[in-house]
């Protein structure tokens, strides 16, 4: 992602800007020897962000993010340069290691997995965007329509599915226990 990723525009309708984030393939040589690249034409995407977010990210362009003046790119390492993927897992596994260890065997029980890792926001993300889309109208196959999208998944994907299960499990349980619930009182309401 680019530092000018951050785009505005004011809402027609209801005369307040809103703020996304361009997300798409940044064309120039990239030296990297792990460049990222787009999967699909799907994952060229714009979404949503809050104010809040939008003016942290305005914030560290403007006052945190550092540059050698030879790329766009958002996140920059030490003195400017483009970041690698393997010094931001490296960043991750600092973090990991600063948790207390009471939240690293936590994670280690929720996830079986002894480090964190940048995908696995990705996991997090897909989990707590189901939970909201679903809160739109109760419309499962919708809100993993939205999903897709969100994400830049194809329209037959079945991704939503895997990054948003515990959500999806917790939804169906849900369900579940409201049917029986209401079979239970059909139930109890029977004249004994």
């Amino acid at each position: 992602m680019e530092k000018d990723s951050l785009k505005q525009d004011i809402d027609p309708h209801s005369g307040e800007v809103l703020y996304w984030l361009d997300v798409t393939a940044c064309f120039d040589a990239d030296p990297r020897a792990t460049a990222p690249s787009m999967k699909t034409p799907q994952s060229h995407r714009q979404i949503p962000v809050s104010d809040s977010f939008a003016e942290l990210y305005l914030q560290y362009v403007g006052e945190i993010r550092q540059s050698d003046g030879l790329h766009p790119y958002l996140l920059t390492a030490r003195g400017g340069a483009r970041l690698s993927a393997e010094s931001l897992t490296m960043m991750f596994e600092r973090l990991f290691r600063a948790l207390l260890e009471s939240a690293q065997a936590a994670f280690y029980e929720r996830c079986g997995k002894d480090q964190l890792s940048p995908h696995d926001l990705r996991h997090t993300c897909a989990t707590a965007r189901y939970s909201v889309f679903l809160e739109k109208d109760r419309d499962r196959e919708l809100a993993l329509q939205r999903m897709r999208a969100f994400f830049g998944w194809s329209i037959k994907s079945h991704m939503p599915e895997h990054y948003a299960r515990p959500a999806i499990q917790n939804d169906l349980m849900r369900s579940w226990n409201d049917l029986f619930e209401q079979r239970i009182n059909v139930l109890r309401s029977i004249p004994r």
